[in-house]
């Protein structure tokens, strides 16, 4: 009895002592940021698919406000006396009544309070005035004074709907009520509802939606809706996880992420599809981890035959993103010729002061062939560039690439796939000769070819993007012809993780 106490007390310490990983809580809606910065919207316009809106005071969550009629509204930034003559309406529809059946009355939004408000009053004297008929209807009536927080929004034919005082912790969030989609034209049509956020006169817009609706847009948008559905699956698992990995990516301008390729694209409802939408919900909740925390699940077009260790572009090793195979990518190729004086130019913009550049070396190639060090040489001097940079300062598609210089290049099968390969001899009948400046060749149909030496001016790569983690071209060709499910393609391009949620 003694000896299986014992045990059970060594097994108990070593369950304590191994590490435990809880459940992760996957975010339920989202905050996108579509125009901020230089492109944030002096007077934004929107309509409502449903011809109703609903008015949210947004704090970390949305607090619904009531809902008005409407076609479209406009949204601009507002300056007046305000003369509050009635308050605390338990919604903005009530409110609206009651401002209906008066002149010049107003619904007014602050700190979640709901005022009956007058406004466009432009002086003290016109707001001592609007006090004093205020005062007939209730003694306690007061006046607000102008502030730069004031936000007006008024319907199509410019008649005023309400006002919202926007604070540190409260701005605007507007909705096409009843699961409507927000119309800013041109084809743009969000879900959910639209913050707009004051800065200036002007209006930061941003998309408040929830996770589900969010990767309804970004799926398609980033792998194609047409790809396999279990590609589509791993897709939104990775498009899941980087939010949840990035949620203070663009914490300065007030929200996660943007709705561009600098983190995810995101374009409201225009490429949602029914395939799409599947796939999203059928890996709802579903994120990437690595020991309990959700990893950094970034993505790519094409590899060119094979996926890169991170360091070797961006310098920090994780173990989870790792070079493996992509045997169904080594079809990309492209070439670029390089321009000499184009790139004098650029290196003299980014400050690297070489003078003329007269020709650029690769100094060092990664095992899988990715370009992880070049020189860029001068009549003044020579600059390194290393990992991304290498084809950044190139402004090339991908790091797997050669320069032939002005040796002789032909396209020759590798063990890395169809790639452009250097010449320099040639077994003949007398044994190895050295290439000179043409080389014929007599192909199965009896066609006589002329080679010619490169200018040494022109670049060949493979594949497109950063070589990091999740290949979409990848993942569609292995769903496609191996079968793989959403989870075997993750677990091949990120090692070592589990998928939390399944």
């Amino acid at each position: 009895m003694k000896k299986i106490l014992l045990l059970l007390i060594v097994f108990s310490l070593l369950l304590t002592s191994l590490p435990v990983f809880g459940a992760y809580d996957v975010s339920e809606r989202v905050r996108i940021g579509i125009k901020y910065g230089g492109s944030a919207v002096s007077n934004p316009k929107v309509s409502s698919t449903t011809k109703k809106f609903e008015f949210f005071s947004i704090d970390k969550k949305p607090l619904s406000l009531g809902t008005l009629q409407g076609a479209s509204v406009s949204v601009a930034h507002y300056k007046s006396y305000l003369v509050a003559e009635q308050s605390y309406f338990g919604s903005i529809t009530d409110a609206f009544i009651y401002c209906n059946q008066r002149e010049g009355l107003i619904p007014y939004i602050k700190e979640d309070v709901i005022y009956a408000v007058y406004h466009e009053l432009m002086t003290l004297e016109s707001a001592q005035s609007a006090l004093e008929g205020a005062k007939a209807f209730n003694e306690t009536a007061y006046i607000i004074e102008p502030d730069d927080s004031l936000i007006k929004v008024s319907s199509s034919d410019g008649k005023g709907l309400t006002l919202f005082s926007q604070s540190q912790n409260r701005v605007l969030g507007i909705a096409a009520a009843e699961d409507g989609l927000m119309d800013f034209g041109n084809q743009e049509t969000y879900r959910d509802i639209i913050e707009f956020v004051k800065k200036g006169t002007s209006f930061n817009i941003i998309s408040n939606i929830t996770m589900q609706h969010y990767l309804y847009s970004v799926v398609p948008a980033e792998i194609g809706a047409s790809a396999p559905l279990e590609a589509q699956k791993a897709q939104a698992v990775c498009a899941r996880t980087y939010y949840e990995k990035n949620t203070t990516r663009h914490k300065s301008d007030g929200f996660a992420l943007c709705a561009t390729t600098h983190c995810q694209m995101y374009i409201g409802t225009k490429w949602e599809r029914e395939q799409s939408n599947r796939a999203v919900d059928e890996t709802e909740n579903m994120i990437i981890t690595y020991k309990g925390t959700p990893i950094t699940s970034v993505y790519f077009a094409h590899s060119g035959g094979a996926t890169a260790n991170v360091e070797d572009v961006w310098g920090s090793p994780y173990d989870y993103l790792k070079s493996v195979e992509d045997k169904y990518c080594t079809d990309y190729t492209w070439e670029v010729e390089l321009d000499l004086e184009s790139l004098t130019k650029k290196m003299k913009d980014k400050g690297y002061n070489i003078g003329t550049v007269t020709g650029v070396k690769i100094t060092e190639v990664s095992d899988y062939g990715l370009v992880t060090s070049l020189v860029i040489e001068g009549t003044d001097g020579s600059k390194e560039f290393k990992r991304e940079s290498a084809r950044t300062i190139l402004g090339l598609k991908s790091q797997n690439f050669t320069i032939p210089s002005s040796d002789l290049v032909v396209t020759a099968k590798t063990k890395r796939g169809t790639e452009p390969v250097t010449v320099t001899k040639i077994l003949t009948a007398d044994g190895l000769k050295d290439v000179g400046n043409t080389l014929k060749i007599l192909n199965g149909a009896g066609a006589l070819s002329e080679l010619k030496k490169a200018s040494g001016n022109v670049i060949y790569g493979k594949g497109n993007g950063h070589h990091v983690g999740f290949s979409q071209h990848g993942a569609m060709e292995y769903a496609k012809n191996d079968g793989w499910d959403y989870i075997t393609i993750l677990k091949h391009y990120y090692q070592g993780v589990e998928i939390e949620g399944e």
